[in-house]
């Protein structure tokens, strides 16, 4: 059976970002780091863009997302 993954809301960009931290884990690579740099990087873009940051509860996600020391360091 195939897997595929949808990419097109900020919801599906974290669950690559937690699949590409357990990558990570499993085993240190630069494959696995740059998956995860990028996709952390860009996950900050995909809040701002989404339609979500328009209601309250994505203005929190957002603001605290920027807070987040790993984010921070990715970017």
């Amino acid at each position: 059976m195939k897997i595929t993954h949808s990419f097109d809301s900020p919801r599906n960009i974290f669950e690559k970002l937690i699949r590409d931290s357990e990558a990570l884990d499993i085993r240190v690579n630069g494959d696995n780091m740059m998956n995860f740099v990028c996709t952390s990087f860009h996950m900050l873009e995909w809040l701002k863009k989404s339609p979500i940051t328009d209601t309250e509860q994505g203005k929190r996600l957002l603001k605290k997302a920027q807070k987040e020391d790993w984010m921070r360091t990715c970017k």
